[in-house]
């Protein structure tokens, strides 16, 4: 809860998924007022992580009325000097959205990539198949939502049902799929879930090439030391290998 922890500014690397809650779209506001609000409920979340990164998950994408108004509330704050603030979009099953989303971004005046970062929420089997082809459309970066594709991967309600799990053969594929075919693009990967405070998952992860973990604010720590921990892991093993090879030889 941002409420009740200050996070350590020097102990993370951004905000990985900010969303805000656009109920009060529904209410008896004009545009401006909306944008207003919004505007400054994303300030208000994001005061300790001046100069981070933090990636906004943008709601309603296909009602371009309210897409419309959330990118004009995080303009108004890169008028204000606030740029830190990049736009992640979720439930992408096509790459015609992702052209047409850019082009509602610079009917505002930001331009994707150049000025604002913009990248995708890999949250069902159909958007992990068509990564490489997603990749095409130029982003700067992906996360990985890891309890939504679980649950739509193996045909799920939620999180609590008996067969949730992050680590199902059929997932692991998808993560390994979409981290090395990001990584061939050069575009920056992320993933959040139950599971990736796992060691055994860590491991995972890194080996396969992630580039950074969203975890829970009271986590971070830990999170990270178990990823050093990982890393040290591989490179040991690394370094044992080549020692091996060479003895050989």
């Amino acid at each position: 809860d941002q409420d009740e922890i200050i996070p350590d500014f020097d102990k993370n690397n951004g905000v990985g998924i900010l969303k805000i809650n656009l109920d009060y779209f529904y209410l008896n506001l004009n545009n401006e007022e909306l944008i207003e609000k919004i505007s400054k409920d994303i300030e208000s979340k994001i005061e300790h992580f001046k100069n981070k990164p933090v990636w906004y998950y943008t709601q309603s994408i296909d009602n371009f009325d309210l897409l419309k108004i959330q990118f004009e509330s995080i303009k108004k704050l890169y008028d204000k000097g606030v740029t830190n603030i990049g736009v992640a979009i979720p439930s992408i099953i096509d790459a015609s959205q992702i052209k047409r989303i850019k082009e509602v971004l610079k009917e505002i005046g930001l331009e994707p990539l150049e000025e604002i970062e913009f990248g995708l929420i890999i949250d069902t089997p159909a958007s992990a198949v068509l990564i490489n082809e997603f990749c095409s459309e130029d982003l700067d970066f992906i996360i990985i939502d890891l309890l939504k594709l679980t649950t739509s991967t193996l045909s799920i309600l939620d999180e609590y049902n008996e067969k949730y799990n992050e680590m199902h053969p059929s997932i692991l594929k998808q993560i390994s799929y979409i981290t090395k075919t990001c990584r061939k693009s050069n575009i920056e990967t992320s993933i959040l879930g139950k599971s990736i405070s796992e060691p055994a998952f860590v491991e995972f992860l890194v080996k396969n090439g992630i580039d950074s973990l969203i975890c829970k604010i009271n986590s971070v720590n830990e999170t990270k030391n178990k990823v050093a921990k990982s890393e040290k892991k591989l490179i040991l093993k690394a370094v044992r290998n080549e020692l091996n090879n060479n003895t050989l030889k």
